[in-house]
């Protein structure tokens, strides 16, 4: 896997963040010199990372940053911090699993991707002997600026990156496998899978018109009209713009009407 440099906020420091295996986000700059540099603070919510554009388009609001996302491409860093005492061999198996399962959501990515004729996703490595002294693990994705167009295709993307981990999302290696994902998973605590089984059945009517739902306006507006209501699962469950609800309204109409009662309930 390619590696590439991080210029991180002093206003952050790694070191200063507390021990956690979960996964968190930051904006990345276009790379200058082959060197990408760290815009936003870290986040460990989908929705506060997302929400990092409703701060960029608020006119009420001056941005806090040094610089400004770049809407070309989706690009941001991801990072997991753990405990400086953890001994060397545990911290390289722990990163090779983390590499593995980052694989896993590319492929997922990937497929979407495919499916919808955009961009494909990529997956860089950042590493240097201090990251490794203080035991901080760091990918760099890179995908379609189609995936910022919409806070619900941000927060899908950002949820399928985390369901990298779960054992149900590590096999699929085509569209038909995704699909059959919709009705193979099992119970499970996870609230990322929990998300998951209230998005499934209507994942495909989703993408299918994604145009639809998600490119009647611009970034924009997209992001500052629906500012608390922006996930993927909030979309599902009716809570976004008028418009965008009103036009997933009749895909999840046309969906349930097609389904028995029990397949909803799974």
């Amino acid at each position: 896997m390619k590696k590439v440099k991080i210029n991180f906020m002093p206003e952050c420091p790694l070191t200063a963040i507390y021990t956690s295996n979960i996964m968190r986000f930051s904006w990345l700059t276009v790379p200058k010199k082959n060197i990408l540099s760290q815009i936003t603070n870290w986040h460990s919510c989908r929705e506060t990372f997302v929400g990092e554009f409703n701060k960029l388009y608020n006119k009420n609001r001056k941005w806090p940053y040094k610089y400004e996302i770049n809407i070309t491409h989706t690009r941001f860093a991801i990072m997991y911090k753990y405990s400086e005492s953890t001994h060397i061999k545990q911290f390289e198996r722990t990163c090779a699993d983390n590499l593995r399962c980052i694989k896993h959501a590319k492929r997922i990515l990937n497929i979407f991707e495919k499916y919808l004729g955009w961009r494909l996703t990529t997956v860089y490595k950042c590493s240097n002997d201090e990251l490794i002294r203080h035991k901080i693990d760091i990918f760099v994705i890179s995908g379609s600026a189609k995936w910022l167009r919409s806070p619900q295709l941000l927060s899908l993307y950002l949820l399928i990156l985390r369901l990298s981990k779960d054992k149900y999302f590590q096999t699929q290696k085509n569209i038909d496998d995704v699909k059959k994902l919709n009705i193979c998973l099992k119970d499970n605590d996870s609230q990322d899978t929990i998300f998951w089984k209230t998005l499934r059945p209507y994942l495909f009517g989703i993408l299918d018109n994604v145009n639809d739902l998600f490119f009647h306006q611009s970034i924009k507006n997209s992001h500052t009209e629906q500012s608390g209501t922006s996930g993927i699962n909030n979309l599902v469950n009716g809570y976004s713009n008028k418009v965008t609800n009103g036009v997933f309204c009749k895909i999840k109409n046309d969906i349930d009407n097609k389904m028995p009662d029990s397949t909803l309930k799974r």
